[in-house]
């Protein structure tokens, strides 16, 4: 997270140049949206010619049609409509696992496994995506008890057997390696149905081996599927066999068998499906930015820590210090910024303390923020001004550059 931030400030016309801010600010955000707007319209318009109605109906029609490609356009759009709809993502998973687009598939139903309420579709279509997959074990676990919806339930079983893939083990080890790897993070970073799909593969393509199958049993109970995580360990034991070199393993992944043994009989009532409830930090999403230039000279070291309101509004919480000759001056402040797809705009509260003195300023900052595809962080270039509460101070003006990372999920 590193930036640069380069300040210059000298005594100046304070009103002139707060109200060219001011003016900026209340050009761009309309010009900005009506942009927008005639690029969304053109987007539906060439969205509509294309694929023809955009509605789930029609997405619907397309997949059980058997026009894949087609239906997966239709649902991309209506997830750009509304992204936590828990039925469009999940139909929107399914058709992405029917054109063998699996890691897309299962990112999708991450995305709104823990908000998913009482929507079984939810877990039925989690069951066919692995189905599809040929992750068999899996896909039982989830489909328990599930029915396909109706517009779907006589076509099911055909898209199955068509589309269903058939997996073959690379025997390259490097190959294992990488897919042990990514499936360690996917754990790591709380993307169970992701990490459960590639272990899934990992084991199947490559049974001879007993350490995925620990990897294997961490995210399943990760992810609350007690017994599962049992099962994966046991296999992980026989697996490991009676060679004397493996004994100490082999002692310790029999004390986690009988862990996980009485962690079930506490959770009796435990359904083997990961739990419906938030995982820990994801609720809001918090931003921490930090950044400054060391120079001969000059030196100016700043941070913000924020928290959001809303997809589009967020409050920061600043603090810098800054060192010019034989002048050092330490500040904090507030800001309240709202953005949209690409300008953001913020105002302001800060106070420099120097020299056992302390000045107030107004802050207004105003300039694009692009965000990355997966919205973890974005780099941010923003013209800022500060105007002092006292009559004679001083007005500062001065453009930075920084970087932001995004914790947690948005509201």
């Amino acid at each position: 997270m590193l930036s640069i931030t380069s300040f210059y400030s000298k005594k100046i016309n304070e009103r002139s140049i707060i109200s060219f801010l001011l003016m900026l600010m209340l050009m761009a955000v309309p010009g900005r949206l009506m942009a927008q707007d005639k690029q969304n319209k053109a987007d539906s318009d060439a969205s509509m010619l294309k694929f023809g109605v955009i509605s789930i109906e029609n997405a619907r029609s397309l997949l059980v049609s058997e026009n894949v490609n087609s239906a997966i356009g239709v649902y991309a759009q209506l997830v750009r409509k509304d992204t936590s709809n828990v039925t469009v993502n999940s139909e929107y998973g399914y058709a992405l696992a029917l054109g063998g687009i699996y890691d897309a598939s299962l990112a999708r139903l991450d995305r709104i496994w823990y908000n998913r309420g009482d929507h079984p579709e939810a877990l039925y279509f989690a069951s066919q995506i692995y189905a599809l997959m040929g992750l068999d074990d899996l896909a039982q676990e989830f489909g328990q008890g599930q029915k396909p919806p109706a517009w779907l339930s006589s076509f099911a079983p055909h898209l199955l057997r068509k589309y269903k893939r058939e997996l073959h083990s690379s025997g390259s080890r490097e190959t294992l390696v990488n897919m042990f790897k990514q499936a360690n993070r996917l754990t790591a970073q709380s993307y169970y149905l992701q990490a459960l799909g590639r272990f899934g593969e990992i084991t199947a393509s490559y049974p001879g081996e007993y350490l995925p199958y620990i990897g294997y049993s961490i995210a399943l109970e990760k992810a609350g599927m007690l017994k599962n995580s049992l099962s994966a360990t046991e296999t992980a034991i026989r697996t490991l066999g009676d060679a004397p070199e493996n004994a100490e393993t082999k002692q310790i992944l029999e004390q986690r068998c009988a862990t996980l043994k009485a962690n079930i009989e506490v959770n009796s009532n435990n359904s083997g499906i990961i739990s419906p409830a938030q995982p820990s930090g994801s609720g809001t999403q918090m931003l921490l930015y930090a950044g400054g230039l060391i120079g001969s000279s000059y030196t100016s070291i700043n941070g913000k820590f924020g928290v959001f309101m809303s997809k589009a509004s967020y409050a920061t919480f600043d603090a810098g210090f800054t060192a010019l000759s034989n002048t050092s001056a330490a500040s904090l402040g507030f800001t309240l910024y709202q953005r949209g797809k690409i300008m953001a705009g913020g105002m302001g509260l800060s106070a420099s303390l120097t020299k056992g003195s302390t000045e107030f300023f107004y802050k207004v900052s105003l300039g694009p923020s692009i965000m990355n595809k997966s919205g973890t962080a974005s780099w941010d270039i923003f013209l800022d001004g500060q105007r002092s509460f006292s009559k004679n101070g001083i007005t500062t003006m001065g453009l930075s550059v920084g970087h932001s990372i995004y914790f947690g999920k948005r509201k």
